[in-house]
Parts: structure tokens; C-alpha cells; sequence
């Protein structure tokens, strides 16, 4: 079963209007994703729709398929039949082991969503090895037209926005059951791969907040984005205060390691 979640597609009640503002807290959004301190995916399954009720994207944004669950049945792989964008379905072998299949419709325990990004970042990093020093780094949001030039239009009353964008440069490691040590640093403790930030992930989606420099049509100027030049966005969203956590505490280790990250 695979729900459609691109932008330009459908929504649980039939196709998205292509003027769709994606700033706004609400769960109608071009990729249907709610980033929040406990809880980050809301979506309603929805039947694919027919080619022809989908509309061309005026820009080659490529479509990116996620698999609610990641790898908790195994490590995934693409469809080598498929010519369109990448899809990935995990279910277990016949002696009930973990495994792949190239099959989404033969996986009944995973959905699959699709996201079509709806910008891409422009700045001067290039380098994904280059993992430190963020803090001065000023990148450009190019949003889509396809959303219209007042997309943005009430996001310069924030002095923040929570950018969601995909580590579309970093391969995915296939099994993600044994922990690891962050940065594959053997004097930092092994930890699971959900408590960790780092860009190898099940569906390498990263989320930062960054400040917000200006805003100009489709073109949004942040400060602070850890994110190279090219990589896709997904989402923008307003940072509220209302959705700040509050008493936030983290191993002494964290600290260390993240000393020089946001550091100009």
C-alpha cells in the first residue's frame, strides 16, 4: 500500500492546490510532515492517484520515498525494475529472518510516502565531510514556483524557521539495528540510531532551526543551516514558542562533540 504524499499530487481529500503556502503549522502541508519534539510523522493513507491528476513539477525536484518504520524489518533496497523514483519495501524471509523485497505490495507490516521536496538550499558548502562550523553559514531557500510568490508571505514576523531536508548526498547504511558510535568516534559511547542527528539514517531526513535573515518572493535567507548546496527541502515551518521544549538535557559527551558544530 503506498500513500502519496508529494506536494503537487494528492491530499486525503483528492489533488493539492499548486499555490499551497507551506509556512503555516497545519497538517494540510505539501509533504504532510509534522516535525515536533515527541512526535514527527502525521499522514492518512490515500489510494495513489492516476497520472493524470497529478501535475508536473516546473523544476526537476526529484520525488523521495520513505518507509514509515525504517529498517526496523532489515535493510532496503531499490526496485532495479522501476524507472521512476527510488522505492523501498522491507518484509521477512520464509524462515521469518529480516529481509528486503523489491515489492511494496506484497508488504503488508510498511507504508511507503512519498515527498516531493519543495525548494532546494544554495549556499557557498559543497563538502558533506565537512561537519563543523555552521554557525555563520548563510544559505538561500529557492522554493518552488509551483507554490506561488507569496508562499512565504508572513514568515519575515519570525525570527526563526525549522528547515526539514533530506541527506540526499549520504548512503544509506542498510542495517541500523547495532549502535554505533557517534562520528564513529571509538572514545564516545555506541548509541541506537535514534538517539542520534547524524545524516545516516533510515530515511535521512534532517531538521534545524535557523535563523531567519530575509525574505524576498520565493526566496528565503537563513543563517545557520547545516546543509551543502543543492540539498533538497521538504518543509519550512515557523518556530513558535509554543513548541520550544522546555528543561532539555543531554549527556555531558553530546556537549563536547557539538562544541565547534555551530561555531562560525
Amino acid at each position: 500500500m503506498t500513500t502519496n504524499l508529494a506536494g503537487v499530487t494528492a491530499t486525503s481529500g483528492g489533488s493539492r492546490r499548486a499555490d499551497h503556502c507551506p509556512i503555516f503549522g497545519y497538517p494540510h502541508r505539501p509533504s504532510m510532515i509534522n516535525a515536533v519534539a515527541v512526535l514527527m510523522v502525521s499522514a492518512t493513507p490515500t489510494p495513489k492517484p492516476r497520472a493524470a491528476e497529478c501535475q508536473p513539477l516546473v523544476t526537476p525536484l526529484w520525488p523521495v520515498i520513505v518507509s514509515a518504520g525504517g529498517s526496523v524489518c532489515g535493510p532496503a533496497r531499490a526496485d532495479p525494475a522501476s524507472s521512476g523514483p527510488t522505492r523501498v519495501s522491507h518484509e521477512p524471509l520464509a524462515d521469518g529472518r529480516p529481509g528486503t523485497s523489491p515489492h511494496p505490495e506484497r508488504c503488508s507490516a510498511m507504508l511507503s510516502y512519498e515527498i516531493t521536496p519543495i525548494g532546494t538550499v544554495r549556499n557557498d558548502r559543497t563538502d558533506v565531510q565537512h561537519t563543523d562550523n555552521w554557525g555563520a553559514v548563510r544559505s538561500t531557500i529557492v522554493v518552488d514556483e509551483r507554490f506561488g510568490e507569496a508562499c512565504l508571505q508572513g514568515l519575515e514576523g519570525f525570527s526563526h524557521v525549522e528547515v526539514l531536508f533530506v541527506f540526499d548526498q549520504f548512503p544509506d547504511h542498510g542495517d541500523y539495528r547495532e549502535p554505533r558510535p557517534y562520528r564513529g568516534r571509538a572514545d564516545l559511547p555506541p548509541v541506537g540510531i535514534f538517539a542520534g542527528r547524524g545524516p545516516r539514517r533510515p530515511n535521512r531526513i534532517g531538521v534545524t532551526s535557523c535563523a531567519i535573515e530575509s525574505v524576498q518572493g520565493r526566496e528565503l535567507t537563513v543563517v545557520g543551516l547545516d546543509a551543502v548546496s543543492g540539498t533538497p527541502v521538504i518543509d519550512l515551518k515557523p518556530t513558535m514558542v509554543e513548541f520550544l521544549p522546555v528543561d532539555v538535557k543531554q549527556p555531558e559527551w553530546v556537549s563536547d562533540m557539538m562544541s565547534e558544530y555551530f561555531r562560525p
